[in-house]
């Protein structure tokens, strides 16, 4: 059986915290604070002694009482106060990050802490504009550099929702195409690339997108010529089949 300890890194406020939202800065002591985020040190060890598989991180933003806006780095503070427990992170929420940034700091966990780092993702958000942000997700590995993007409409194919998303940028050489999302892959860059990129984010994005029960491929006609990205989504139940503003 597997255990793991939600930590929510809570603030011991007081019953006549404000409720309006978000909750003033005011309302907050820093040295109570401060406490609260050695508690969560204290809480890691013990339950790592207890034998506990993983400890478990979620989202929380303006919360009255709860103090983990970044799971990331409180992933990180907690792994630098353990040995041997895992580390998880429930569904951060993309919709209000960089995409490549949550793409990056995702990694480096996954790298400083190898075997120790889980990573979930809920089923999206309503407000997610799924193009837009996987279109952000691969620039970070050169595929993009330089483009212009169009996505078409959403089609629907049984049970599927497919997102297309091209450009006319760099292209892909067909010898990269068919392991252009293996990690740390990408294309050539040239010396007036003005950014760069250590080659994740279409690793990280087909990571997130076979997470939730999809597929994505990639085509290109070659260098110069854009790139063309599939992506396919299984359906929620009751959707409507109406195409977004």
């Amino acid at each position: 059986m597997k255990v793991s300890f939600f930590e929510t890194g809570r603030y011991p406020s007081s019953p006549d915290m404000p409720r309006e939202w978000p909750v003033p800065s005011a309302a907050y002591d820093p040295a109570v604070g401060a406490t609260a985020y050695r508690g969560m040190i204290e809480r890691a060890r013990f339950v790592e002694k207890l034998g506990f598989d993983w400890i478990s991180l979620s989202e929380h933003h303006y919360s009255p009482r709860i103090l983990t806006p970044s799971p990331p780095l409180a992933a990180a503070y907690l792994a630098s106060h353990v040995d041997t427990i895992k580390i998880a992170l429930l569904g951060p929420i993309v919709p209000v990050s960089n995409p490549i940034r949550v793409a990056e700091e995702l990694a480096m966990l996954d790298t400083m802490l190898p075997g120790r780092f889980e990573f979930g993702q809920r089923r999206g958000e309503q407000s997610v504009n799924a193009p837009e942000h996987f279109h952000q997700l691969a620039a970070a590995s050169g595929a993009h550099s330089g483009s212009q993007r169009q996505s078409q409409p959403l089609q629907f194919a049984g049970h599927r929702v497919i997102v297309t998303i091209e450009d006319n940028g760099i292209g892909i050489p067909p010898d990269l195409l068919p392991r252009v999302f293996e990690l740390f892959t990408q294309a050539e860059q040239g010396i007036d690339r003005r950014q760069g990129g250590l080659g994740i984010g279409l690793a990280v994005a087909k990571r997130l997108i076979v997470a939730h029960g999809g597929d994505v491929t990639a085509e290109s006609r070659g260098p110069g010529r854009g790139s063309r990205f599939i992506v396919g989504l299984p359906r929620v139940p009751g959707a409507a089949e109406v195409e977004p503003p």
